[in-house]
């Protein structure tokens, strides 16, 4: 179980499926598919991996390896653009 959490300054709006997040200090706008923004909203809420997969899983037609990737590529993704840090 790890969390998460978004960093300051970020502004986000489902656009659709997709959700849209704009880092207003790099002047970039990320897209984020379905899945990935479900799981940033989840992030959103304060819901820990664990939880998030289980809704993945609930939600989602699919399978618990392909959720365990998604997650796993997804928080790298955010992490990477800075968009969210793990919670100590």
């Amino acid at each position: 179980m790890n969390s998460y959490k978004i960093n300051k300054g970020f502004i986000d709006e489902t656009v659709g499926k997709n959700t849209v997040i704009f880092d207003p200090d790099e002047s970039k706008v990320y897209t984020l598919n379905e899945t990935a923004g479900f799981i940033f909203r989840s992030i959103k809420k304060g819901l820990d991996t664990d939880d998030i997969s289980g809704l993945l899983l609930r939600t989602y037609d699919t399978t618990t390896e392909t959720v365990k990737k998604d997650l796993h590529d997804t928080i790298k993704l955010l992490i990477d653009r800075k968009i969210i840090t793990k919670q100590r």
